[in-house]
């Protein structure tokens, strides 16, 4: 089997190409512990061969990268779970003016949320493989 550009993943199993008779050159992870056999020979091969490169973790976001990201995940919080919620007039009408206020004082606070957070970075946890944010406090309703 052909395949290129091995690298090691945050899992410890390998991302590369391979060269599919069909398909050309796609993605692939190698695994071990693969389902398939071939999976499990595709991986030993490239382990044997030994030109894997070792991972690099992403690097933090910050400055005009994290902000952007930020606005993002602002945005889609509006757009999920606010703005169907306060665009609705039947929903909106059904509240109490205090429930209406939450949802008023929430929604404001989520678009006030960047020029409202200095200094966003937003790290990958290697430990629980993920992202997190650092130096931000998302609002809660």
């Amino acid at each position: 089997m052909e395949y290129r550009n091995a690298t090691y993943n945050e899992w410890g199993t390998i991302d590369c190409e391979i060269n599919h008779e069909d398909f050309g050159w796609i993605p692939f992870t190698a695994s071990p512990d693969d389902i398939s056999p071939r999976g499990v020979e595709i991986y030993n091969q490239i382990f044997a061969a030994g030109n894997i490169n070792e991972y690099v973790p992403p690097e933090d976001l910050t400055g005009d990268n994290a902000l952007n990201e930020l606005r993002y995940e602002r945005d889609q919080i509006l757009i999920s779970e606010v703005d169907p919620i306060v665009s609705n007039p039947l929903r909106w009408n059904s509240m109490t003016a205090e429930e209406q206020t939450s949802w008023t004082d929430y929604r404001q606070a989520l678009l006030d949320l960047p020029q409202n957070t200095p200094n966003p970075v937003k790290h990958y946890n290697l430990t629980e493989h993920m992202w997190e944010w650092q130096n931000v406090t998302f609002p809660v309703r």
